[in-house]
């Protein structure tokens, strides 16, 4: 393979992983629904996570959780490519490493179950719900301007920094609405998978935005051809 072929193997390899981020994450909600309600007749849970304990319709023993395997494995698999993923600056990739290792605990350790009236008002999962939004907020309010300057067109930076951050503040509002809502009512109603569908398809949004804008820019090649002059 002469250096011209490599050169475009790694490229599309990088530009494969940030459009297998965006689609996951996109889907994952999507899958849970369908899934459980079209493969094991289970009606739209309260949240993302009672997805963990969802009881199929025709389950006798009312103990089997079909849709476990399918929360963990592809909120996991999002985890661990945010970890792998290797951000622009060293802010954003800790950033995206914070929040693919809280995905991953997320995924791993459960909200509470069957404990009304005494669930705790704070557990690790719903702290770790939290903190992987934050991360991604904060990657799609602050570290944009890493790859902005390789537009080299002023008016294009400014449109983009406006929709990152229009972004980044539903990414924001939208796991501290749901944590005061479950904190206050301890009733997880429905209102709060949408919030979540919400933040998790705002960060979508992001990074087929983000791949959008570094298309344009060439930014990924720069980087590549040793050019690279983020900090």
């Amino acid at each position: 393979m002469d250096s011209h072929k490599l050169h475009e193997h790694i490229f599309g390899t990088y530009i494969s992983l940030r459009y297998g981020i965006a689609a996951l994450a996109f889907l994952y909600p999507i899958l849970l629904y369908a899934v459980g309600r079209f493969v094991y007749g289970i009606e739209l849970e309260n949240t993302l996570s009672h997805y963990y304990f969802s009881l199929a319709a025709d389950d006798p023993t009312m103990r089997t959780f079909p849709m476990r395997a399918w929360f963990v494995g592809l909120l996991f698999s999002i985890g661990i490519l945010l970890y792998l993923y290797k951000g622009f600056t060293v802010k954003e990739n800790i950033a995206l490493n914070i929040a693919g290792l809280s995905a991953v605990i997320v995924a791993l350790v459960p909200m509470d179950y069957e404990c009304w009236p005494n669930c705790g008002s704070i557990n690790l999962h719903g702290v770790s719900a939290v903190i992987l939004f934050l991360s991604i907020a904060y990657v799609s309010l602050v570290c944009t301007k890493s790859t902005l300057t390789y537009l080299n067109d002023k008016q294009m930076e400014a449109n983009f920094l406006k929709k990152y951050r229009m972004l980044g503040a539903l990414l924001v509002a939208s796991p501290v609405v749901a944590l005061i809502i479950t904190f206050f009512t301890q009733d997880m109603e429905k209102y709060v998978f949408f919030v979540e569908l919400a933040g998790i398809w705002a960060f979508a949004l992001y990074w087929l935005l983000k791949s959008q804008e570094m298309s344009i820019s060439n930014a990924e090649r720069i980087v590549l051809m040793g050019k690279h002059n983020a900090k």
